[in-house]
């Protein structure tokens, strides 16, 4: 039955181990909007502070590591819809195809990446490549924060 904890017995010891219940999908589903939500809230918080102290340190070229940050920014965005297509689709298919196509779809997010430095290399009196960088590195940031996002968001909803 849905949300009773199974019982499984375990093999070396005879002792029981309860598992947790299996999360229904309109569940799984908020919990993957919410998931999305927090890192693109983590990607925007990352990258306005990139930007306004990195904008700061640049001085007069403050503007291209502004802009360097928004490519990024953009990128990492693009990045984390990429991540969240290629994850819904690789769950339907079987394990070999998925497995493919996860490292196929890892490729192309790289490629994303490498892209944005290019024009930010390619353009420098319009880009910063460095502002380039930590405007993509913001989803890594977003992520290894974003349980501690999620934490804020759901108290600052709360209204305190």
């Amino acid at each position: 039955m849905p949300g009773e904890s199974v019982m499984e017995e375990n093999k070396a010891g005879g002792q029981e181990e309860e598992l947790l219940p299996m999360p229904t999908p309109e569940e799984d589903a908020r919990q993957i909007k919410e998931t999305v939500r927090d890192m693109v809230t983590g990607i925007l918080f990352f990258s306005f502070i990139f930007g306004a102290v990195g904008g700061i340190i640049a001085g007069e070229a403050w503007y291209r590591w502004v802009l360097g940050v928004i490519l990024g920014t953009g990128t990492a965005g693009l990045m984390l819809w990429h991540m969240y297509v290629t994850i819904d689709r690789a769950l339907d298919m079987d394990e070999e195809s998925a497995n493919k196509y996860m490292k196929k779809s890892a490729i192309k997010r790289l490629i994303m990446a490498i892209a944005a430095f290019a024009v930010g290399g390619l353009i420098p009196g319009v880009f910063h490549v460095l502002g380039v960088l930590a405007g993509v590195f913001s989803l890594k940031f977003s992520a290894y924060l974003q349980p501690l996002t999620h934490k804020i968001i759901k108290l600052l909803s709360k209204g305190g």
